[in-house]
């Protein structure tokens, strides 16, 4: 290198290192700390006169040893404007600080500076300069993003400085600047340039020029006035360059020799205006166009995961959401949730969107609870725990791709508790030997802080002991100890922070665990139609171009034609469009206010992390508890809106609070065609593997054809013609669900119902007439729905799998139904004891025949053992040669009927869809379509036999569906019992063999039912299905009530009340921001709907279990009315026109009373009573009394719906016993009941 090369280095260095030191400078300022009664140093105060500007002096020694900054700054008083204090600080850099402005020295000289055109001039000691004319270039020269990062660190002393435009060209043969412009320099809070028009006060070569405002004209002929730089700044008039000879920064000769030693040398070319982009490439270093770009590679992001204290979470629910999706946690801890069993809603609402959870509530005391909020693209499986009494815990394992990490949540009481070391080292000893990698978090409660604590001592050893790291050193608590803890083995924990969140006494615990998963957010396409901007005047007047089907036509055709053309026009009013979409997504209810709060929470956390000042702590933890409360709010009035928007549509608002109330239900994340047909698979397989244990090992005669089964008087052969008018009272009663192949949503068909009936009710006749079922009305879409909320979605048996027919499959199947039933009922086909399915027959009727029979045989002294059968995938493996045999010969069905039916079952085909992923199409060799309207009724009609075979044997029974109950009266010799039932059970056995049904030994219970003496002395333990000993239990569930062996029902009682408390508290508190008669649907629809259910089975039972309902009640109208828990609740009621509990149960026995004794009540109903007949004629005969038999104990033979019916009939007014409408009836029989209790 020549001497004048190094020469011009030497000037050249300290302005570059003038731009460093600018840098650094402007980082250090903002660490500086000052007095709350001065005015802090920022950018609206440095537009003051120069000598309140900061004079800043900073000096290293050349080693790179200790340094010092110091900094002298004159203030005005707040409250006193000509009262000047001045003020002076000094920063000392220690070696390592040294070091790092070295390496930010080197990272900024080799590869952040930039040549930057201008004029031709070489450059000695400041970053404006520009190419030389000499082929040798400065390591002055920046780039304008360069510049601009200067700019707006020295824009604080110089806020006057001007940036010369990037416009500037010149040419090396006159090395003159021609359109030369001058811009603002970029406000850090303002990111826009404020160009300076074009004019002549550029440099000049000229050592004796003078800068001043100049007018000149610009390029479109205009004469502009133009700001010259202004001080500090001034003209080098031997290198036609602008100096800042001021710069206290460009005098370490260090930072020059730096700078010598790294920049490097290289030939720049001649600058030309051919190209405005030619000067990139004059910028040192290596030219990146002559590189090949690499594959971009992104680093694998930790595990992010913290652990809170959240001390309650019902009342922090918002926050703790928005907290996870701000942050981007993976993993987010919560001890002391204080949620109890079964109660979802806090943690529904803390949950983000693309999130889901695992809890554990504390099952008895107060407080606790443990819950972990996580991403759904984790693979976390929950492991059992053995019972512990010390201490909480929370026991799961997180798959990752290359390792599998066990996860422990604790939360230890605060009592001192001398067996938890024990416990816990049981635990942990178990873990850790079988686990690869192990972190325990949780809150301890024991102070590991204090070196003198015993229990921290004990602790702490133990830990040694088993090789595990405590990792948190600061205080978790706002008392000044360590609570919170975080233990690992082997987990590489990364990048440990605590810090306070504001809404607890303990503080969060951050940590990173260097895991290789994968996160991104979640992108897919969706595809989707706007139906709200929807014409409806247009697609009307196009549906009334739609002719009727031409009688010549098949129906196969007019149900294609049929579904192309209302396609045809949806598409050209609601064209399909596509959308790539994330999951991430913001709150509904998150307003512009809240986000002003948070704003405003982000500045006073900066605040409080730069000084660290008490009161700046207590202000932030103010207004953190402020935000929380604006976010809950915020969310009521959303929900609130919500309902009062939805009051005529129950089913918006069930999901609505069934959001709220109930856990996330897992989806299966894999929506592919593979996964499609992984489920495809499974179920198919499923029901062949049920067909093929049905093997011909039994000779017992148990056929439909050798039992006595009713024989239709009169064959159906023909089905009658449906109108246009019964058309349209189906469509008006039908649901407004759509399925995806359906050529137009259901909604658009019930608005243009009166065009679209008649050409529905053709296609129907043509297919009851052809005796023929369309191909496309057979095709069914199965999706699958998880059994429960808690089951493993990656496991595929615990799906049940719903399908989903076309609209006008269901309305064709609604017509043939109708004309089914009428045919049954007219010729009594159906089964006597089968409630399923059919008008005026309930679970509650069921349950009312049953329980009178059981009362009955306890009052005549004997137990009764009923045993509740189920069967395993009872719809799906029905045979269809057996079941239209069966239509063919018990129920009469012959000719075109018969053919429809055969069409109907033959042929079908499905197919599994997850999202828009479907699998091969399946067709479909046995069973009858779940969620089809037909469905039930042929099932019922298929297992009709069976009724005849239990019979034979003295057994009484009844079905709903395919819940099948078998109950018999246990003699005084229970060993013939006991043969008899046996031998009904291995019959029913062959009977389901023979007819492709199999048992589910798993769900199928038994329970002895009597007085306590006689189930005392009772011998039976257990009963033989299948092969399975079925051991006695109570109680059993029978069609959603609990049962015991008294039938005392307390424990069902005990569980309404329970589930009705729950619902009461998550509505109390929706109900501020609900109107009282929105509140009281929710009441009805969530407790009083309960409290209803088969209550006329709670007749007789003792006052102080009804007293349990009746608190229920009592605290749904406090909550309902907003009254006080010591007020009076007569009134309340009285004014809410509530009818008790007892009146409720009287209510419906007396109902059902009446539908007996006017022929509308199930026939296994209305013969047990009889009305009152007397020897002679009386004038009782004409009061319309009933027979009451005798019964000898109270709580058994009284509470039996024979006994019971008869006594409260005969206690109403006979004006209320006359023959008289259902609704009269009613309104008359509130107000009798009510008069009585009020």
């Amino acid at each position: 290198m020549s001497k004048a090369g190094r020469e011009r280095d030497k000037m050249a260095a300290p302005g570059s290192a003038g731009v460093v030191a600018a840098l650094l400078v402007y980082v250090l300022l903002n660490c500086l700390k000052y007095d709350d009664n001065y005015q802090s140093l920022n950018v609206n105060e440095l537009s003051k006169p120069s000598y309140m500007r900061p004079k800043m002096k900073f000096q290293l020694n050349k080693h790179f040893g200790f340094g010092k900054l110091a900094l002298a700054t004159t203030f005005v008083h707040p409250h006193h404007y000509y009262r000047r204090i001045k003020t002076h600080s000094e920063i000392k850099l220690n070696p390592q600080q040294s070091l790092a402005l070295v390496i930010a020295v080197y990272l900024l000289l080799s590869g952040d500076i930039h040549q930057c055109p201008g004029p031709a001039a070489s450059s000695s000691e400041t970053p404006f300069s520009t190419p030389p004319s000499n082929n040798r270039s400065t390591s002055g020269n920046f780039q304008v993003h360069s510049l601009r990062t200067f700019y707006k660190v020295n824009q604080r002393t110089h806020p006057n400085l001007l940036i010369p435009r990037m416009s500037a060209v010149t040419t090396p043969a006159t090395s003159t600047t021609s359109d030369v412009g001058w811009m603002k320099p970029t406000h850090p809070r303002n990111n826009r340039e404020t160009p300076w028009p074009a004019s002549s006060c550029q440099p000049t070569n000229s050592s004796t020029s003078k800068i001043s405002a100049t007018a000149t004209p610009d390029s479109a002929g205009i004469r502009r006035s133009v700001r010259p730089p202004q001080y500090p700044y001034k003209l080098d008039t031997l290198n036609n360059i602008w100096t800042y000879p001021s710069n206290p920064f460009c005098r370490s000769p260090a930072a020059a020799k730096l700078h010598c030693r790294l920049r490097h040398q290289n030939t720049p070319t001649t600058w030309t205006n051919n190209n405005p982009h030619h000067w990139r490439n004059q910028k040192r270093g290596v030219d990146y166009r002559m590189l090949r770009s690499l594959p971009r590679v992104k680093a694998m992001p930790n595990l992010k995961i913290e652990l809170f204290n959240v001390q309650s979470l019902s009342n922090k629910t918002s926050l703790i959401s928005e907290h996870i999706t701000d942050r981007q946690i993976d993993m987010m801890c919560l001890t002391e949730t204080w949620h109890k069993p079964e109660q979802y809603l806090s943690l529904n609402e803390a949950c983000p969107p693309d999130y889901t959870y695992l809890e554990k509530a504390r099952v008895t005391g107060r407080g606790g609870g443990l819950a972990v909020i996580y991403r759904r693209n984790l693979h976390l499986t929950p492991i059992s725990t053995p019972v512990l009494s010390t201490f909480e815990c929370l026991l799961f394992k997180c798959r990752t791709e290359k390792i599998t990490i066990t996860v422990i949540l604790i939360y230890r009481p605060p009592k001192i508790n001398p067996g938890f070391f024990n416990e816990l080292q049981d635990l942990l000893t178990t873990i850790c030997a079988t686990s690869p990698s192990t972190l325990i978090q949780g809150d301890f409660n024991l102070h590991v802080d204090t070196p003198t604590n015993c229990s921290a001592v004990e602790f702490l050893e133990l830990l040694d002991t088993l090789q595990l790291t405590q990792h948190v050193k600061e205080p978790t608590h706002s008392k000044g100890h360590t609570l919170d803890l975080a233990i690992t083995d082997t987990a590489p924990i990364t990048n440990m922070e605590v810090y306070d969140l504001g809404v607890s006494d303990h503080k969060v615990i951050s940590l990173e665990l260097a895991l290789a998963h994968q996160h991104k957010n979640t992108k897919r396409e969706i595809y989707f139609r706007n139906l709200k901007n929807i014409d409806h005047a247009a697609i009307q007047e196009d549906i009334q171009k739609l002719s009727l089907p031409s009688p010549l036509t098949s129906v196969n055709e007019s149900v294609d034609r049929y579904n192309s053309t209302l396609h045809n026009i949806l598409q050209s009013h609601a064209p399909l469009k596509s959308r790539t979409v994330s999951f991430t997504r913001s709150a509904p209810w998150y307003t512009e206010e809240l986000r002003i709060l948070k704003r405003l929470g982000r500045t006073m956390e900066r605040r409080l992390i730069k000084n660290n000042l008490t009161v700046h702590k207590q202000a932030y933890r103010d207004h953190q508890k402020l935000y929380c409360r604006a976010l809950k709010i915020a969310r009521q009035k959303f929900y609130s809106h919500k309902i009062n928007s939805n009051t005529g549509n129950s089913k918006q608002l069930f999901s609505t609070i069934h959001s709220l109330l109930k856990p996330p239900t897992l989806t299966h994340s894999d929506a592919s065609v593979s996964s499609c047909d992984r489920f495809k698979d499974f179920f198919t397989n499923k029901i062949s593997s049920i067909k093929s244990n049905f093997l011909p090992t039994t000779t017992i005669p148990t056929s439909s054809e050798n039992t006595t089964v009713p024989t239709a008087p009169r064959p159906l052969s023909e089905f009658t013609t449906t109108t246009q008018k019964e058309v349209e009272a189906i469509l008006r009663t039908m649901k407004s669900s759509t399925c995806s192949l359906d050529p137009l949503p259901t909604a658009l068909i019930k608005d243009n119902i009166s065009i679209i009936s008649p050409i529905i009710a053709t296609i129907i006749n043509q297919s009851l007439q052809a005796g023929h079922v369309p191909l496309a009305l057979k095709t069914a879409i199965i999706r699958p729905h998880l059994k429960k909320p808690a089951l493993d979605p990656d496991n595929l048996a615990n799906y049940r799998p719903i399908s989903n027919l076309p609209f006008l499959s269901k309305v064709l199947e609604k017509v043939v139904a109708a004309q089914l039933h009428h045919h049954l009922s007219t010729h009594s086909l159906y089964e006597k004891f089968q409630s399923g399915f059919r008008p005026a027959h309930s679970t509650e009727t069921a349950l009312v025949r049953v329980m009178n029979d059981l009362l009955m045989a306890a009052d005549q002294g004997s137990p009764s053992l009923l045993i509740l059968l189920d069967l395993s995938a009872a719809f799906d493996t029905v045979d269809h040669g057996i079941l239209l045999n069966r239509l063919h010969t018990t129920v009469g069905l012959s000719g075109n009927i018969l053919n429809w039916f055969k069409s109907y079952l033959t042929n079908r085909t499905e197919y599994v869809a997850l999202g828009n992923a479907k699998s091969h199409t399946h067709t479909v060799t046995c069973g009858v379509p779940q969620g089809s309207v037909l469905g039930p009724s042929l099932f019922t009609i298929y297992i009709s036999p069976l009724g005849q075979i239990i019979r034979k044997h003295n057994i009484s029974f009844h079905c709903y569906a395919d819940d099948t109950q078998l109950y018999v009266k246990m003699n005084s010799t229970p060993t013939i019992t006991s043969s008899a039932l046996q031998a009904c059970l291995e019959e029913i056995e062959a009977w389901m063999a023979e007819n492709s049904l199999q048992f589910n030994s798993n769900k199928t219970e038994a329970i002895l039912i009597g007085t306590p003496h006689q189930i005392k002395t009772s011998s039976t333990k257990s009963i033989l299905v299948s092969g399975h000993n079925i051991p006695l239990s109570s109680p059993v569930i029978n069609l959603g009530v609990k049962i015991d062996s008294t039938l005392t029902f307390d424990h069902h009682i005990r569980h309404l009340s329970k589930v009705s408390f729950f619902h009461l508290k998550n509505i109390a508190k929706l109900r501020p921001s609900l109107t009282q008669s929105d509140a009281e649907k929710l009441i009805h629809a969530f407790v009083s709907s309960r409290l209803n259910y088969c209550n006329a089975l709670l007749v007789g039972i003792p006052g102080r279990s009804l007293e349990k309902l009746q608190h229920n009640q009592n605290c749904a109208a406090r909550v309902l009315t907003r009254r006080r828990k010591f007020d009076h609740i007569t009134p309340v009621l009285q004014s809410l026109h509530w009818l008790p509990i007892r009146s409720r149960i009287q209510y419906k026995l007396c109902l059902l009373t009446y539908q007996c004794v006017h022929g509308t009540a199930p026939a296994y109903l209305s013969e047990l009573l009889s009305l009152h007949a007397t020897s002679r004629l009386l004038r009782s005969n004409f009061t319309h009394c009933l027979h009451q038999p005798r019964t000898r104990l109270t709580t058994m033979g009284d509470r039996a719906f024979q006994a019971a019916a008869p006594r409260l009939w005969n206690n109403l007014p006979q004006s209320l016993r006359a023959p008289q409408s259902l609704g009269t009836f009613k309104k008359g029989l509130k107000t009798f009941l009510f008069n009585n209790a009020f």
